[in-house]
C-alpha cells in the first residue's frame, strides 16, 4: 500500500505535500496568534494541520517501504538518518494540531468572557 503507486515510489510523490504544507500551516498558526485580526482564518489551517497529520503518517511509511527496497539493492540501509529524523514528524504534526486547537480554544474563551454578557444585553439593529 505504501511502496508503489502505478510503478513510483508512493513516498516521492506525497513526501512534496508534506514538506511544503507542513511548514506553512505551522508559520500561518503562528501569524493569526499574533495578529488578532487573523484569528478566524485559524480554523482553516486546524484543517490543514488535520490533514498534515494523515501525509506525515503516509510520507513516513512510504519512506520506511522505500529505504527497505533501497536498501535491498545496495546491500546496507540507505538514509539512515533521514529516516531517524522523519519517524519524529507525525508526532510534530500532531503538536501542531493540538496547537492550532488549543489557540481555537483559548480565543473562543476569551471572546466568549469579554462579549457573552454584552451581546446577551442588546439587541441585533433593525433590518440586520
Amino acid at each position: 500500500m505504501f511502496d508503489l503507486l502505478q510503478g513510483l515510489p508512493v513516498h516521492a510523490l506525497v513526501v512534496h505535500v508534506v514538506v511544503v504544507l507542513l511548514p506553512l500551516s505551522a508559520v500561518a498558526t503562528a501569524a493569526v496568534t499574533a495578529v488578532p485580526r487573523w484569528r478566524r482564518l485559524l480554523v482553516r489551517w486546524v484543517g490543514i494541520d488535520a490533514v498534515m497529520v494523515v501525509f506525515s503518517f503516509v510520507a513516513k511509511e512510504s519512506g520506511e517501504k522505500l529505504q527497505a527496497r533501497l536498501s535491498q539493492a545496495v546491500g546496507h540501509e540507505v538514509a539512515h538518518d533521514h529516516a531517524e529524523m522523519g519517524d519524529l514528524i507525525p508526532l510534530v504534526a500532531v503538536v501542531a494540531l493540538g496547537t492550532a486547537g488549543w489557540t481555537v480554544a483559548v480565543g473562543h474563551s476569551g471572546a466568549d468572557s469579554v462579549w457573552r454578557d454584552e451581546m446577551a444585553s442588546t439587541s441585533a439593529p433593525a433590518g440586520g
